[in-house]
């Protein structure tokens, strides 16, 4: 499926980063069912 910017799936519970991975990892609760989505990336807009 298609996800548009500024769409609300969640809130993010807790940040983890691993030292050797790029990216960090959140725990998300979720507003809307997403149980066959596999990653959501999360991108802050300043």
């Amino acid at each position: 499926g298609k996800f548009y910017p500024f769409l609300g799936v969640g809130r993010v519970r807790e940040i983890s980063q691993v030292e050797v991975e790029p990216l960090k990892s959140a725990v998300l609760d979720t507003f809307i069912n997403v149980s066959k989505v596999r990653k959501i990336f999360i991108l802050k807009m300043n």
